[in-house]
């Protein structure tokens, strides 16, 4: 059986963007050179700032102190001395406008998202518009490696008994893998 790097690269952009602490974003980034990790990133503040959950629900201090995924994970590379041309990032989000200009200034040559846009979305879609625009005009390759959409529901109207201990056994499974709640 082939492996699929794709599937597995963009599985650990997934996990690494729940370190994010902002609680209505959740975005992951990783850099990989011929299927080695050279980097990884995710939406937070910068390096050495106090980074405290309560100061993401503040708007004006987000916006001043946040770094996109897209953002981290090159410039972790760059710390590290790593180059960037040539590469391919997989990013569990689809890229605003400003980090899809970063992704082509960086030299990456191959985009993943795990996500695809809705070029609809009221607030979102002419966002996305232009970042499909600026990474068709700096050449990238743009493939999807679609997540499969989270579902946490449960129908509790069949339960019978402590429901605390019922939703227990039901994360256990879920987490061995044994069973999806739906």
């Amino acid at each position: 059986m082939k492996t699929n790097w794709d599937k597995r690269f963009m599985e650990l952009a997934d996990h690494i963007s729940k370190w994010s602490k902002d609680n209505r974003s959740f975005v992951g980034a990783v850099l990989v050179k011929d299927n080695l990790v050279i980097s990884t990133g995710y939406n937070g503040f910068y390096r050495g700032a106090e980074d405290l959950k309560e100061q993401y629900e503040d708007a004006d201090t987000k916006e001043a102190m946040n770094l996109h995924a897209e953002e981290n994970v090159i410039l972790n590379a760059a710390r590290l001395g790593i180059p960037t041309v040539g590469t391919t990032m997989y990013l569990n989000w689809f890229p605003c406008e400003r980090c899809a200009r970063t992704i082509v200034q960086a030299g990456i040559k191959r985009l993943v998202c795990g996500k695809k846009p809705d070029l609809n979305h009221p607030k979102y879609g002419q966002r996305f518009v232009q970042a499909m625009d600026t990474l068709r005009g700096g050449d990238i390759d743009l493939d999807y490696e679609l997540l499969p959409e989270k579902i946490y529901k449960i129908d509790v109207g069949n339960i019978e008994g402590d429901i605390e201990n019922y939703i227990n056994e039901k994360f256990k499974e879920f987490i061995k893998g044994e069973k999806m709640w739906v």
